[in-house]
């Protein structure tokens, strides 16, 4: 991959292996797959807590 063994680039950071031109645009890509996986996370959380608010007992 790009010039280095397999052995190489698993003791590498993923940010030495993107060539620069390309850099930007991954690091986008990253961002968004990152964001598609807690958003659900999130979601769930917030619709939790809304839940334990609504059914909280009167005092």
């Amino acid at each position: 991959m790009y010039g280095w063994s397999e052995a190489e680039a698993l003791e590498r950071n993923i940010r030495e292996l993107i060539p620069e031109w390309l850099k930007e645009n991954e690091l986008k890509r990253v961002q968004q797959w990152k964001l598609d996986r807690l958003a659900p996370a999130v979601e769930r959380e917030l619709i939790e807590a809304e839940h334990r608010r609504q059914c909280k007992p009167l005092s």
